[in-house]
């Protein structure tokens, strides 16, 4: 598996020889975690791509998506190219798997 930050729902698909809507199935099942940006808008971060699809790929000791706070730090950081301000506020997690 490629190793992005973060995949858009397609992306992750192709990766893995699934297809778009079966992805989409599993964020909306809770299956797989992934960060609602708007509407139609999801990003699927690495450690929760590689928990779900490639576990062993992950090592010991690294941090994955799966944990409270791994990868907020990205999404509350987007700002406007235009000025300086914050558009995180409407970011929704979705898919989140306790």
């Amino acid at each position: 598996m490629e190793r992005k930050r973060y995949y858009a729902p397609g992306e992750l698909a192709s990766e893995v020889g699934i297809s778009h809507d079966t992805v989409l199935r599993m964020i909306h099942s809770g299956r797989l975690y992934a960060v609602k940006l708007g509407p139609r808008t999801y990003r699927i971060p690495l450690g929760s791509a590689l928990a779900v699809f490639a576990p062993h790929e992950i090592a010991p000791g690294e941090r994955t998506a799966l944990e409270p706070g791994a990868g907020d730090a990205f999404f509350d950081g987007i700002a406007s190219e235009e000025s300086s301000t914050v558009v995180s506020a409407g970011v929704e997690r979705v898919g989140v798997i306790a």
